[in-house]
């Protein structure tokens, strides 16, 4: 009986629009594109996806392997695990990760001769990049009305990949603000920290006979760590701007407080009854953050520079290339059918090749 063919398919092994021509993720950190997402960059995402469609040089392609062919190339396989294999995990969470992580990361894959070091993440910068015009800003109930679940969830399925997909595609500004709060409501520790948490309640509650809470505010800020502060300073920018656009989009500082407190500032445990209590003082705290910005930041001397329009003005010459959502979606579809097309090969193949099977079928990163 002759060997069963291997259908004409992408495998894993082929060129992914997410690489870079050396192959390595790092490298993507050579390429950079125009400060905004282009019809260039749009066509490339596209072609890219065409490419996968017609390759036929993946690992099996469509080659008529024999069993005394295929087995030093499964063989082999069986190491994928080690570091650098195929199957080996690879570090590129952005949600759910402790933020010094992230920036760390980011400043060792996205950091260049031409590129800045960045202060924050770089997908809060993309939404800060989107959200900035006045257009998106005037969306009533923006950062308290939700974006469409799938479109946000999306993204961030992307991200944690490490597959920097363009937001410009969203026509629909509340999506990109919901991502904005499901980043730092992920934060393992929020972006004020667990530890200086009582010292916030305990300011609020003695505010009422505090003279000066421009210098109060300001030394509770100095205990941050330097990306906490540089990250808050932009989101609370960004806020600001938002709420001077009140008359629009009916957000006020206090209505972005009560949607934005709670996801930057909490206790690590509570009960419901320390909860209802202290959602209150949460909110004021928002509040006088958001309309004392950047008044208590001026004796910051790490951040004194940063703000929105010298964010803007730095990426703009130093943006990394960005996949077009509707190319990431396609190649997510087309993976999808390659892995059911590959698993149904797989169970034609000899038994003893199951486990490196499973594992050719598990590393397709979608």
């Amino acid at each position: 009986m002759s060997e069963p063919t291997s259908p004409t398919l992408f495998t894993p092994s082929s060129p992914s629009i997410y690489d870079s021509p050396s192959g390595s993720r790092k490298s993507q950190s050579a390429f950079f594109g125009s400060p905004q997402h282009s019809p260039q960059q749009s066509s490339q995402g596209h072609s890219a996806v065409a490419a996968i469609k017609k390759s036929n040089s993946g690992l099996f392609g469509s080659l008529k392997m024999k069993q005394k062919d295929a087995d030093p190339v499964l063989a082999q396989l069986k190491n994928m695990n080690k570091p650098g294999g195929l199957g080996a995990p690879v570090k590129t969470t952005v949600f759910a990760t402790p933020l010094s992580d992230v920036i760390a990361r980011e400043h060792d894959e996205l950091t260049t001769p031409i590129a800045f070091a960045r202060p924050i993440p770089y997908l809060v910068e993309e939404c800060i990049a989107y959200l900035y015009p006045e257009q998106q800003l005037v969306s009533e109930g923006i950062f308290r009305q939700s974006g469409k679940a799938v479109d946000i969830q999306d993204v961030k399925s992307f991200y944690d990949k490490g597959k920097y997909v363009s937001l410009q595609g969203f026509a629909d500004p509340h999506v990109v603000s919901g991502i904005i709060k499901l980043f730092i409501r992920e934060l393992p520790d929020p972006l004020i920290p667990f530890s200086v948490y009582p010292q916030f309640i305990a300011y609020q509650k003695s505010c009422q006979n505090e003279k000066d809470p421009v210098g109060k505010l300001s030394n509770l800020i100095s205990l941050l760590p330097k990306d906490n502060r540089a990250l808050l300073k932009l989101l609370l920018l960004l806020l600001k701007r938002t709420a001077t656009f009140e008359k629009k989009n009916k957000m006020s500082p206090a209505n972005l407080a009560i949607v934005i407190g709670p996801n930057i500032l909490h206790a690590k445990e509570e009960t419901m009854l320390s909860a209802m209590e202290e959602s209150p003082l949460i909110n004021f705290i928002t509040t006088s953050l958001i309309e004392l910005t950047p008044e208590i930041w001026e004796n910051d001397k790490e951040t004194q520079h940063l703000n929105l329009e010298w964010l803007l003005e730095k990426r703009a010459a130093s943006l990394p290339v960005l996949i077009p959502i509707s190319a990431a979606r396609e190649s997510v579809e087309v993976q999808k059918q390659a892995k059911s097309k590959l698993a149904a090969w797989f169970q034609r193949r000899p038994k003893k090749e199951e486990l490196v099977q499973k594992k050719i079928l598990q590393s397709f990163d979608y």
